[in-house]
């Protein structure tokens, strides 16, 4: 006998993944195949209701928990595809949608699950912006190889890959500083928003007004470590900026001295170097930030040298790196399946086909 409500498919994949085992684990558990898993899971069947007390046992829940999701339950579920989903379906995507709308919406919440609804809804649409610009790279690539020359399709492609097309207009970010300087005068303690507001104006070569804010940030500011270094950092952004390199060099090669241990120096600094081709310094900073860091440790660094390797041509450090990247999301994380596994592991078949050229 099959249960004809699939939505139970939904809560076996929360309890697998709240466990942290794989489909083939349960399904080896339950003496079915991986695929039947995987089908309950994406709601194309639902197990046969004999394997309902095993299910129930396996996971610590009653036969009734098994068809029911809690609200706390599906925030997680959205957490877990927004963390591990390469892509989400349509049907997935509006359910997760109408439910965070029917959160917000809702004042009898309180106002700490409203913003966290708010949040993950915008992480929600970030995510679904991202599929579509991976879909609209291939087209585009599929485009180009019909028309070589078509220049829309050219500028398609680089606006999918995050690449503005050249126009002043276009490029500036008016509108993000135009939002922080009214932020931070609401909320002038607010020490990200100087953050989000320096960048802005550095990155449009508005200097002279990045110096007021960063200089208002300073005073504001009680000088702990954190905000030290990075006042240190903007002022030799702003001096690279400038044209002084030198002047520039010799503030992040202080900050560096002043605060050897800590990790948020050697990332920024990383991310300079790789911006200035400077490829030999940017790793050296980017392993020094992945050693300081405190377990479970992050990946930024590790994709970000693996990347490094890549452009310079070592294919092989770069699989190297890639494949310590997959053992840090399974020793430190516990995630062994799931986007956050696939994208390293299809850089490493990617990469070995090039080497295989």
């Amino acid at each position: 006998m099959i249960m004809n409500n699939l939505e139970i498919g939904k809560k076996i994949k929360y309890l697998r993944k709240g466990k942290g085992i794989t489909q083939e684990a349960l399904a080896n558990h339950l003496g079915v195949t991986t695929q039947a898993v995987s089908k309950w899971e994406n709601e194309a069947t639902a197990p046969d209701i004999s394997l309902l007390p095993d299910i129930s046992v396996y996971f610590g829940v009653t036969i009734d928990e098994l068809f029911s999701l809690t609200d706390d339950a599906k925030m997680e579920r959205i957490d877990n595809m927004l963390d591990n989903e390469r892509y989400i379906s349509n049907t997935e995507f509006n359910e997760a949608e109408n439910f965070l709308k029917e959160i917000i919406s809702n004042y009898n919440n309180s106002e700490e699950n409203r913003v966290k609804a708010i949040t993950t809804l915008t992480w929600l649409y970030l995510h679904r912006v991202q599929e579509y610009q991976e879909k609209a790279a291939f087209y585009a690539k599929e485009g180009i190889k019909l028309a070589p020359f078509n220049s829309e399709l050219h500028k398609g492609l680089n606006n999918a890959h995050k690449v503005p097309i050249g126009d002043w207009n276009v490029m500036n970010h008016a509108e993000r500083i135009d939002y922080y300087n009214e932020f931070l005068g609401e909320y002038p303690e607010h020490r990200t928003g100087y953050m989000w507001l320096l960048d802005a104006l550095i990155n449009d070569g508005r200097l002279k007004e990045a110096r007021a804010v960063l200089s208002k940030y300073e005073e504001m500011m009680e000088r702990k470590v954190d905000e030290d270094w990075r006042i240190m950092h903007y002022k030799a952004l702003i001096e690279l900026k400038e044209g002084h390199k030198d002047k520039a060099n010799e503030i992040w090669n202080g900050m560096l001295k002043k605060y050897p241990d800590i990790k948020g120096p050697y990332f920024e600094k990383a991310v300079v170097n790789s911006y200035n081709g400077e490829w030999e310094d940017a790793i050296l900073c980017f392993e020094k930030d992945f050693e300081l860091m405190e377990k479970p440790r992050y990946i930024d660094s590790l994709d970000a040298i693996a990347q490094i390797y890549e452009i310079t041509g070592d294919y092989q450090k770069a699989i190297e790196t890639y494949e310590r990247y997959i053992q840090l999301l399974q020793n430190e994380w516990n995630v062994v399946e799931g986007e956050l596994v696939d994208h390293p592991k299809r850089e490493i078949e990617r990469l070995t086909k090039r080497i295989g050229r």
